[in-house]
């Protein structure tokens, strides 16, 4: 099940990149640098409250992260135990 969804992953990122490039490539700088702006303005705009939420929240992630990664390294060595005993 683990491998079926990392596989599903995998491929939804594969498209999601491409996609991306593909937007990129037909960018002209003056389009970028309106993102950038707009990006800018709408971070510029949040109250402080809020950026401390999303610092929390990007907090939040990373751990979680983390906390995943750890999970299937001791997955994957239980499995490994597993095969050689």
């Amino acid at each position: 099940v683990i491998r079926e969804a990392l596989a599903g992953y995998a491929v939804a990122n594969e498209v999601i990149e491409a996609e991306r490039r593909k937007g990129l490539a037909t960018m002209t700088d003056e389009e970028a640098r309106d993102i950038d702006r707009q990006l800018y303005a709408s971070w510029q705009s949040l109250p402080d409250w809020a950026r401390v939420g999303l610092e929390r929240l990007d907090l939040f992630q990373l751990e979680s992260l983390l906390a995943m990664r750890r999970a299937f390294q001791r997955m994957a060595e239980s499995r490994t135990d597993h095969e050689s005993a």
